[in-house]
Formats: structure tokens, C-alpha cells, sequence
């Protein structure tokens, strides 16, 4: 447990990282859109108030001296959100965060050093930094993967919406949005994924097969079921039909 006087020093550092925020924030943003590419579309006011944030959570777990719980990082949340919104993968994110904890790091350490705070607490300092980022890692990763799940569900139920509409004799303005060319004959098909197989995988696999360059298939999934309608017969699959 610091004493009085360590506890000083190291507020002291924190307060002069508060005051560097804007500076750290050029820097970190700066070598985030030169290093990812996949960060080109991403509002560089967005980024700015990520990396506002991850200073912000940085900040507060070295006044706490805790590392804090994945569930306590909504700032976190909010990037995996913000990110998944804007087509950038959970890997690109991570990385981009990467960046900016290390920055924050390099910076820590070398205020804390030239404040002389010892030795000690900066090992710690430096310890809390990296938990921060380990549940950074796990908040942001649970939130893409449930955003994907979300979005899986709703696509598919567009889908199959689309697929009923067009059975229906509807639905052909969206089936052009979706790349199909209903100028060609389409075929339909019905069947039912065989024991054993993961429906999904066998639909993505029909999906790809009956495709072509310029007229996109649709196929879904309904209550075991699958039910497509495309330009192409789809590849053989045993026991579909």
C-alpha cells in the first residue's frame, strides 16, 4: 500500500496525463489510420473519443489501483459497437486498442520516471495497464460476438421474408437491392439438411453453389428446412431432396 507521499507523486502523474490527453490523442490517432487500413472509413471523431475513453479507463484503474471487471467497461462496449457499425473486424479493433493502450503505457512509464515515483509503483502502474487490457479484450469481444449473433438472426429472417415475398409474387424492388437478377429464370427448391449436418454450413454451401457472377441466389432457413430460389441449380448435396 503507498504511502502519503507516493500517493502524491503518482496523482501528480496521473493529473499530467489528463493534461496530455489532447497531444496523446493526436499521436494515438495518427498511428492507428497509418498502420490499420481497415480504420480508413472510421470517423477520425470516433476514433478521437475512443482513445478519450481508453485513457479515461486507464486513468481510473490506476487512482483505483484495480484492474477493472469486463463488465465495468461500457467505454469498451461502445468501441465494439461503434466499430462493428463502421465493417471493422474484432481483430482490427483489438489491434487499434493495442495501440492505444501502448501509448498510453509508454507514457505513463516515462512520466512516472522523470516525477522519480519509484520503482515500485511503476512495475504495479505498468501491471494495471495490462489487466485494463486483457478485460478491454474480453468486454469488446463479447460485444462483437453478440452483434454478429443479432445481426445473423435478423439477416436471416430478411431472408426468408424476401423468399416468402417473391413465392408470393412480391418483392421484387428488394430482390434487385439484394443482387438478384430476376430477368433469368429462377428455379426453387425445398429440402431438408441431411442427420448430422450443420444446416447453416450446408445453406452457405447451396447459397455459393447456386450463384452466379452478377445474379445472387437466395437461400434459407425455416424450421429444418431449407428453401432456396436461384438462377442455377445448386450443386448436388446427398439426401437434400
Amino acid at each position: 500500500m503507498p504511502d502519503a507521499s507516493e500517493s502524491a507523486a503518482l496523482e501528480a502523474v496521473l493529473e499530467s496525463l489528463r493534461t496530455d490527453m489532447p497531444e496523446l490523442g493526436d499521436r494515438t490517432c495518427a498511428e492507428i489510420f497509418t498502420t490499420l487500413s481497415s480504420y480508413a472509413d472510421v470517423e477520425p471523431a470516433a476514433l478521437r473519443g475512443a482513445t478519450e475513453r481508453n485513457l479515461q479507463i486507464a486513468l481510473t484503474a490506476l487512482h483505483e489501483n484495480r484492474v477493472p471487471k469486463p463488465s465495468e467497461l461500457h467505454g469498451a462496449e461502445q468501441t465494439a459497437t461503434e466499430r462493428f457499425h463502421a465493417g471493422v473486424t474484432i481483430d482490427q479493433v483489438l489491434l487499434a486498442f493495442r495501440v492505444s493502450i501502448s501509448q498510453i503505457h509508454a507514457r505513463f512509464v516515462d512520466t512516472a520516471l522523470a516525477m522519480q515515483v519509484p520503482a515500485a509503483q511503476v512495475v504495479d502502474g505498468s501491471r494495471l495497464l495490462w489487466g485494463v487490457s486483457d478485460s478491454f479484450t474480453a468486454r469488446a469481444v463479447t460485444t462483437y460476438r453478440a452483434l454478429e449473433v443479432s445481426k445473423s438472426l435478423a439477416d436471416a429472417e430478411r431472408t426468408m421474408q424476401l423468399v416468402d415475398d417473391l413465392l408470393a409474387g412480391r418483392g421484387r424492388e428488394a430482390a434487385s437491392l439484394a443482387g438478384m437478377d430476376l430477368t433469368l429464370p429462377h428455379l426453387v427448391f425445398v429440402g431438408h439438411a441431411p442427420s448430422g449436418l450443420d444446416a447453416e454450413k450446408l445453406r452457405l454451401e447451396l447459397l455459393s453453389s447456386s450463384t452466379r457472377p452478377h445474379a445472387n441466389a437466395l437461400v434459407a432457413l425455416r424450421q429444418g428446412r431449407i428453401i432456396g430460389i436461384a438462377p442455377v441449380r445448386p450443386a448436388a448435396v446427398p439426401d437434400l431432396m
